[in-house]
């Protein structure tokens, strides 16, 4: 085969690899999020663990270096070559023979080459499919820290807002204490009060520094720094179509299409097995110098000798067969199990989330639009009645903590709903079209195929109805 020829051919396979892993691995979840990422600062730090996580390339390398088995699987086994040449030469009727050259070629039958060709493009699929199932997880990983980050960047900012009441409050209980009709105990309490709030935005810095290393650590930027963009604010409730969700789940997970990939390589396995009970052939040419006799004169004197040579093997050892069949059969089997696993998997994380979620934005409503209300009003009229000696400080002091309390348990509740919304899109492989607005869930047009599941293109919109 002429070396054009040969890069054709290699073209060829390296083409029906790429439309192989395209069929089964849709488009990348991964990109999907990050597109769909409305937070520049999140967007940018998830570009980087997709570009620079160091897992991602070796992942990525190993899937190329799988991409590149196929063609050498389908490609026949080097010709051989041989020279004989006689010391002493064998007599012929027509002369001595001086020297023989052959030129023979394998030919392996039953299909072997296209079943090895076939079960090395499974392979591609499925190594394709885990490198995608990785980035998924760490860029879920990613948004979970990011979203810790945040909350621990909010967080210090209502601490710090709140030292400065404390700071204004201590004011008030020095004139108090000043003018003899405060105690010197609240002017101990409130600066107690303060030094605890110091305490805290410390614990809260040594909390960041700790997530911003794993998190520059994912994206290979030591030392980088952050800054969360502000949660967007909206009061738009929805509820989610759950079964829609784990139908996506089960199509579009890179795991499963993994998985299938790999069950289809075993079941080829299984027919390459079966495959080595045909015979491989074999043909080859050889020619052969003839000196001329010069005892006598015959006819043909001197004639070279041209030979056509062909052969197969005789496949009589049935035993590595029948093992190399049962070999690809249990491994079907643990391929069965790992899917029976994965959806087990699957629908573990939905229904924990399932019960999670709902109670998260009832809790952040119930924060927002009750107690926080509530506890501001109590605070206004503490200071009211503090400033005209009908309350002490530690009344004061209780009605500034419960309200510090209120506004930090939404800051957390807040940002376990963002974690809850990541992780659910990590666990659909694909974004949500999901904005956390004010503890609500926007939902955009969002739309998605379950057709692969359903036997037909079928396009189903995330919404408060299920399929549109």
């Amino acid at each position: 085969m002429s070396k054009l020829k040969q890069y054709a051919a290699t073209v060829a396979v390296m083409a029906q690899v790429i439309v192989a892993s395209a069929q089964d691995v849709p488009a990348s979840p991964s990109h999907e999020i990050i597109a769909a990422t409305t937070d520049p600062a999140l967007a940018e730090v998830l570009r980087d663990v997709v570009d620079r996580n160091p897992l991602i390339a070796v992942a990525a390398a190993r899937t190329e270096a799988a991409r590149q088995v196929a063609p050498q699987a389908r490609a026949l086994p080097d010709p051989q070559a041989a020279l004989t040449a006689f010391i002493l030469p064998p007599e012929t009727r027509v002369g001595p023979q001086r020297a023989t050259v052959s030129v023979s070629q394998h030919l392996p039958g039953g299909s072997k080459r296209k079943l090895r060709q076939r079960a090395a493009i499974e392979e591609t699929v499925s190594s394709s499919a885990e490198t995608e199932a990785l980035r998924l997880r760490l860029v879920t990983r990613a948004r979970k820290l990011y979203h810790e980050i945040a909350y621990l960047d909010r967080s210090a900012e209502v601490l710090d807002s709140d030292l400065g009441v404390l700071n204004h409050f201590e004011e008030l209980a020095r004139t108090r204490y000043a003018s003899g009709t405060g105690l010197q105990q609240e002017v101990l309490t409130i600066q107690a009060e303060i030094t605890r709030i110091d305490v805290k935005l410390s614990e809260l810095a040594s909390r960041r520094a700790g997530r911003l290393a794993a998190l520059n650590a994912l994206r290979d930027r030591p030392g980088a720094e952050i800054a969360p963009s502000p949660t967007p604010l909206s009061t738009t409730p929805a509820t989610l179509n759950w079964a829609d969700l784990r139908n996506r789940a089960l199509a579009f997970r890179p795991e499963m299409t993994s998985l299938t990939a790999s069950a289809r390589r075993a079941d080829t396995e299984a027919e390459l097995a079966g495959s080595r009970s045909s015979p491989d052939f074999m043909i080859g040419l050889t020619y052969g110098w003839i000196d001329r006799r010069t005892d006598v004169n015959v006819p043909d004197n001197g004639q070279d000798i041209l030979g056509l040579t062909g052969g197969l093997t005789i496949p009589i050892w049935g035993g590595s067969n029948d093992a190399g069949r049962e070999e690809a059969t249990q491994r079907r089997l643990v391929i069965e199990e790992q899917r029976r696993a994965t959806v087990t998997s699957i629908d573990q994380q939905l229904e924990e989330l399932r019960g999670r979620m709902p109670e998260l934005q009832r809790q952040l409503e119930l924060f927002e639009g009750v107690l926080r209300i509530q506890s501001e009003q109590a605070l206004i009229s503490a200071v009211a009645a503090y400033a005209s000696g009908q309350a002490d400080g530690l009344s004061l002091l209780d009605a500034e903590r419960t309200l510090l309390d209120i506004r930090l348990a939404a800051e957390r509740t807040r940002t376990d709903l963002s974690i809850a919304i990541a992780e659910l899109e990590g666990v659909i492989a694909g974004p949500l079209g999901l904005r956390l607005q004010s503890g609500q869930l926007e939902i955009r047009n969002s739309k998605f195929e379950i057709g692969r599941i359903q036997g037909s293109a079928t396009d189903v919109a995330i919404g408060t109805g299920g399929a549109s």
